[in-house]
């Protein structure tokens, strides 16, 4: 299953591993928004992990009300937290950087959802059929998950994904090249700035 939606991401432009990822996150959402808020497990998991980004605050947000019963035993165990550090005559370090680097739980499921997305794809590199659907699309991992993927695989099974890479480079760096001659005045052509476009996504993560 995972497969035959990768491959339909590679009908898609920019990278298919991002791609996916939004698309496995929304799913997950789905379900938290639903239920997944209540279970016990989820609540718990939000104790352990309730500095909430900024970016996923609006999640917790549109709960609401729903929220109520989430909160209750994350309010009790902050409150006994605090009552034992009110209590110690000295404040502990340790304990402070523990709370400071605790993630965002929507940014830990995000980077689970990651993680197991590039793993796939390293174990379906060696499938021939897989790599040269890849190899012969639109689609590009991004510089991220490349290096992600370069990390773990090995190196001569990577090595096509590097070649698409640096052709995909080479024709960005010609338009871009394009570009700028275009907008000497001399040139009579007027310059489109639409090597961003195909540039930009490699880029961002």
């Amino acid at each position: 299953m995972e497969k035959e939606l990768f491959i339909e991401t590679f009908a898609q432009k920019g990278c298919p591993i991002c791609n996916l990822i939004d698309k496995r996150f929304e799913e997950f959402l789905f379900w938290f928004e639903r239920e997944g808020f209540r279970n016990f497990s989820s609540i718990k998991t939000l104790q352990e992990n309730i500095n909430i980004c900024q970016r996923h605050r609006p999640i917790l947000i549109n709960l609401q009300n729903r929220l109520f019963n989430t909160l209750e035993p994350i309010i009790e165990s902050d409150l006994k937290l605090f009552n034992k550090l009110l209590d110690r005559q000295k404040m502990p370090k340790k304990l402070l950087k523990g709370e400071i680097s605790k993630e965002c739980r929507f940014c830990i499921e995000e980077k689970r959802i990651e993680e197991l997305l590039v793993d796939f794809f390293i174990q379906n590199i060696s499938a021939e059929s897989f790599l040269s659907i890849y190899l012969s699309s639109d689609a590009l991992i991004c510089r991220k998950h490349l290096f992600a993927i370069l990390n773990k695989a090995p190196y001569q099974k990577a090595k096509p994904l590097i070649k698409k890479t640096i052709n995909y480079l080479k024709q960005a760096e010609n338009q871009t090249k394009i570009y700028f001659k275009k907008l000497d005045y001399l040139c009579a052509e007027k310059p489109h700035a639409e090597a961003y476009k195909k540039i930009l996504p490699f880029y961002l993560k």
